[in-house]
């Protein structure tokens, strides 16, 4: 009972720790803990947080980790794999919110958009981007690679997505890791299908940008798609 005790005080005060200070102060194992500590509510959570920080590396490391990598490490559960996913999903469309009304002048300042948003991301994404007709950024919407490939698409979450944010130009955006930007069969595939299922829905896609090796190579500007004109030509 001692024992418990100690735990559960240990928890409350971490707790209290976070809402009158917020992350200032927190090791990066200490906010691993917390956060677990609502996938695994009778567990000892540093030991596990510790394991996971000494495996990956970091806070960015973790959440950008394979599901099933985490889910291996000893007293680490589906659940909490999962959480870890949602956490990293909700921080990404939470920086796409913040940065919402960011006016490109060019497709230049696009391209160096993306490629700061990919630079911290540890696996291969695809983002689109709703652009308004004049050249803001109103929202920025994150998917897997697969998710976005003709077998694996939902043109009814798409439809919805469109019409809910009012989507009208769209650029698309994927990271590749630790290869250069050079579009491959499936980027070509993801861009036909985006086009044939958002063209019905009056949504024109403007470009696809590809980042790699901290480069970014425009479909448009190299003519490798072709694209309907517009007045977003001048980065």
């Amino acid at each position: 009972m001692a024992s418990k005790s100690l735990h559960s005080g240990h928890r409350e005060r971490l707790r209290k720790r976070f809402l009158e200070t917020g992350i200032n102060g927190f090791e990066e194992h200490e906010l691993l803990e917390l956060l677990l500590f609502y996938a695994l509510p009778r567990v000892n959570t540093n030991e596990i947080a510790h394991a996971i920080i000494n495996k990956f590396g970091g806070i960015s490391e973790v959440l950008d980790a394979d599901r099933g990598d985490i889910a291996s490490i000893k007293g680490l559960s589906e659940n909490s794999a999962v959480l870890l996913r949602i956490m990293r999903d909700m921080c990404r469309d939470y920086a796409a919110a913040s940065s919402a009304d960011r006016h490109f002048s060019g497709m230049g300042e696009a391209e160096a958009y993306l490629l700061d948003y990919f630079r911290p991301i540890r696996s291969e994404i695809c983002v689109i981007m709703n652009v308004s007709m004049r050249c803001e950024l109103v929202g920025l919407h994150c998917f897997t690679h697969e998710e976005l490939l003709p077998e694996y698409i939902n043109p009814r979450n798409l439809a919805e997505i469109v019409l809910r944010n009012r989507i009208r130009r769209i650029v698309i955006g994927q990271n590749r890791m630790g290869r250069l930007p050079l579009p491959d069969e499936n980027d070509y595939i993801i861009t036909k299908t985006l086009s044939e299922l958002l063209s019905p829905l009056g949504v024109e896609i403007y470009d696809h940008i590809i980042c790699g090796e901290g480069k970014a190579f425009s479909m448009r500007k190299s003519g490798a798609f072709s694209f309907r004109t517009g007045d977003f030509d001048n980065g």
